[in-house]
Parts: structure tokens; sequence; C-alpha cells
């Protein structure tokens, strides 16, 4: 099985699309929190990650601080929901899951990483219970120290997940030397 763990914030958004008129003319006040959603996710982006499953028959894993408890949307069923909405229909049932969420949440106290965790930690220990997982790709716009270089596609925040990012994800995946 192939994987792809995806983060949203730089990927599948930018300031590009943030700064743009589509973005800046959507209403103000929705009457739902994936309504509300819907508007800081750009639709181009996550048809390159559609563009990205359909080449390689990959499941997407959500990396993305958006899957976090601690954040306002945080399920595999809401998020899937979220992508479904923006393209990604036939390939709902590819969000399989999120990685897990290493920060220390004591009650009374702010959020804190526990000492030696980040992103990679988190995918680690989600690849860790994926025995069946052959291949993988880790796409974020954020350096995810740890993570091989050749399973990482680093995306630009100003742009976002390009054509360019989604080819070298694919070639990742299929086993193709980058």
């Amino acid at each position: 099985m192939k994987l792809i763990f995806l983060d949203f914030d730089g990927v599948l958004n930018s300031h590009a699309w943030m700064a743009g008129e589509v973005y800046k003319n959507k209403p103000s006040l929705y009457a739902d929190r994936l309504a509300w959603h819907l508007g800081k996710i750009d639709p181009a982006a996550v048809l390159r990650v559609s563009r990205i499953v359909q080449e390689t028959d990959a499941r997407i894993v959500i990396s993305s601080a958006w899957r976090s408890s601690s954040h306002h949307c945080g399920s595999t069923a809401y998020l899937g929901a979220l992508l479904a909405r923006h393209g990604l229909q036939e390939h709902r049932k590819r969000v399989i899951g999120i990685t897990p969420d290493v920060t220390d949440r004591r009650p009374g106290k702010p959020p804190i990483q526990i000492v030696g965790s980040d992103r990679w930690s988190e995918i680690r220990m989600y690849l860790d219970g994926a025995p069946e997982c052959d291949r993988f790709v880790v796409i974020d716009d954020d350096p995810v120290i740890g993570t091989p270089a050749e399973n990482f596609v680093r995306t630009d925040y100003t742009v976002g997940l390009t054509d360019v990012d989604a080819e070298k994800a694919i070639a990742i995946l299929h086993g193709e030397a980058i």
C-alpha cells in the first residue's frame, strides 16, 4: 500500500490563494464549519492531490495540524468530507487516517510538544502501525526534520502544491529516483 502524508496549510492553501479574489470575496459567515473551511482550501491543489491518488492508487493520511484534537475540525471523516467537497469525491474513502498527536495536553496548561517530538515522529508512529505500507510520501511546506529526502516533497507556502510537486510525489510513490 502507498501512503500520502498530507499537510494542509501551505499545501492545499497558500499565500497566493488567500490573497486571491475568490478567497477575499467569500462570505464572512457560514452556517457550518465545513462550509467555512471550504473557503480555506484551494480547489486546484485538491485536484493535484486527486491526480496523485489516481496515478498511484495511494491512500491519504492527514498529518496537518488540522487533524489535531485541539484544532477545530480534527477527524478523519470531517477532513475526508472537506476534501470530497473540493473534488476528491471519488477518492473520499482514500482518506484512511490521521497521524497521532503527540502534543502533551494537561488540563489548565497550554499544549506543549513532548520532548523530541515533531511531525516526523508522528508519521513514523503511524508507519510503525502500518506494516502493509511499502511506499510513502510526505507533502508539507515546512521542513519535516528526519523525513528521508527520497520520501519528501516540500511545497512553497506562497504557491501551495504545484504540478511539479505532484509529479515528484507520483515519482516517489512509483519508486522512481528523483
